[in-house]
């Protein structure tokens, strides 16, 4: 069994822009929805990660290059339009779940950082 924090809709076949975000930067580390989520500004300083993901199990790896703050707007189900500032790892899992929804996997920003350290 995986214990997730995040999903996309897309990873169960269900082509539309939803993610599942669990938020640690809330009290009770809430599961919640977020409907057509757009990351608007992401920041100058990274944070390193240990990363995984459902549709890729019993593997997780380190990566450097997820932004510690990004700004976000998105949809509730109430039909609300949010903009909100989300950082640490919290805002690792949006990062990776509208990932998702652009059709990138973390493994594609870890070949990307093998091929820019390579290049040094």
């Amino acid at each position: 069994m995986s214990l997730g924090v995040g999903i996309a809709a897309p990873q169960v076949g269900v082509l539309k822009s939803i993610i599942w975000v669990q938020r640690f930067d809330k009290e009770t580390f809430p599961f919640e929805v977020y409907l057509n989520p757009k990351i608007t500004q992401y920041s100058n300083k990274k944070q390193t990660v240990r990363e995984g993901c459902l549709s890729i199990p019993n593997r997780r790896d380190t990566l450097n290059s997820r932004s510690f703050t990004i700004d976000i707007e998105y949809d509730t189900m109430t039909g609300k339009h949010i903009k909100e500032t989300i950082e640490d790892f919290t805002s690792v899992i949006f990062q990776h779940e509208i990932d998702h929804l652009n059709g990138i996997l973390y493994l594609d920003h870890l070949k990307k950082e093998v091929v820019d350290a390579q290049k040094k």
